[in-house]
């Protein structure tokens, strides 16, 4: 008991000291053999992302948010097993401690174990997405993605049991090769003098050679996406004069395939010409080639998808594209003078189907445009990103 009233004093002590010179590595280093800090040696990286905190605290570091949610979540789970928290019920959050106006909200610890200081081991928990992660340890989606080899159709899977790599600021995971400078390393990934010192931070290292000697070096860099699965067949050219009908591909799209969500990107670039919008006897947007060309501007994917249908089909269609984003919703391109694409083909958003044409039941160069969500006709403005 009185161990761990101590405890709770210097957690409490440490918090209003943080600003002070007195709060130093000195303080809650080896050095102090009180029984309190004998336990918060226990929990191994905490004590020195402690240091860490007091360092920053009080500064406008870019790091200071990623290291007190990874102090927060270092190593508890390798506290002695009468201490140790259930990870059953590790999954809710807790407040440890403030930093100026800031309140701290410790993630669900006893699911992450420090890698060797610049990158964490996170093990999912049921209930837990990228996203929710993402947020709980201060990082992008596209940064998990990355460091963990996630695509937009893989991000979604995770499960619990499943281990992520968690790099400690916005950044990609680089294998340190025994010829690499710093000064390749910052031609590589565009880095400037000023982000030397941020390079060093995200690393726990003092000097190029600190980071040298890492297995993985984090690498910072801004504005990361969730890579897209490798496409396949993205241009197949096919040509057609304006009358001639493409031969017809059909495909089954394979369980599980997710192209993603989100509001639709518009179908035809070159023009925004809508000569008859959707109603209930019309099920689509026409929108008019500019000059009434044929073949005519090119028609992109709005989505990324799975290609269902690609060539001629009967009942007035002429040549068109099926795209299945996976979700219960379709975009059909009807009319076309040429395809670029054919049934089972994966897509991604903007990618090139085709030509817009006359094809079929037509009275003009156009684009028909049609939106289906789980089987039914709807106004493709609903979706479509204006």
């Amino acid at each position: 008991m009185k161990t761990e009233i101590s405890v709770i004093a210097v957690c409490l002590l440490a918090v209003f000291l943080a600003k002070s010179p007195v709060f130093n590595e000195n303080f809650v280093g080896q050095k102090n053999n009180s029984d309190a800090f004998v336990l918060l040696n226990r929990y191994q990286n905490l004590n020195k992302k402690l240091v860490e905190v007091s360092r920053l605290t009080g500064q406008d570091n870019p790091l200071k948010g990623n290291v007190l949610a990874f102090a927060s979540a270092a190593e508890a789970a390798n506290l002695s097993s009468e201490a140790a928290p259930d990870p059953a019920q590790s999954n809710e959050s807790n407040i440890i401690t403030t930093a100026g106006n800031a309140t701290i909200v410790k993630p669900s610890y006893a699911s992450a174990n420090a890698g060797q200081g610049n990158i964490v081991a996170y093990k999912v928990v049921p209930g837990d997405t990228v996203e929710t992660i993402a947020s709980r340890f201060n990082l992008s989606t596209g940064t998990i993605a990355q460091a963990n080899n996630l695509n937009d159709l893989t991000v979604a899977k995770i499960k619990p049991g499943q281990e992520l790599k968690l790099p400690i600021c916005e950044g990609v995971i680089y294998s340190i090769k025994p010829d690499d400078s710093l000064e390749s390393l910052m031609s590589k990934y565009k880095l400037n003098e000023d982000d030397v010192d941020y390079l060093l931070d995200c690393n726990d290292a003092e000097t190029f050679e600190d980071l040298h000697n890492l297995k993985l070096a984090v690498i910072p860099q801004n504005d990361l996406q969730i890579p897209l699965a490798p496409r396949a067949n993205l241009v197949r050219r096919v040509k057609s004069n304006t009358s001639g009908r493409l031969a017809l591909t059909t495909a089954n799209t394979p369980s599980g395939f997710l192209g993603g969500a989100g509001k639709l990107l518009w179908p035809a670039p070159d023009t925004r010409i809508v000569s008859q919008g959707y109603s209930w006897r019309h099920n689509g947007l026409d929108i008019a080639e500019p000059g009434g060309r044929n073949p005519g501007s090119i028609i992109v994917a709005t989505h990324n998808c799975f290609v269902k249908i690609a060539g001629y089909s009967p009942g007035g269609y002429g040549n068109n594209v099926l795209c299945d984003r996976g979700d219960g919703l379709q975009t059909r391109y009807l009319h076309m003078s040429q395809i670029y694409v054919q049934a089972g083909d994966i897509i991604e958003a903007g990618a090139a189907l085709g030509r817009i044409g006359s094809t079929g039941r037509s009275t003009g160069p156009h684009l028909h445009f049609q939106v289906s969500a789980n089987g039914r006709t709807v106004n493709p403005w609903t979706y479509l990103n204006r």
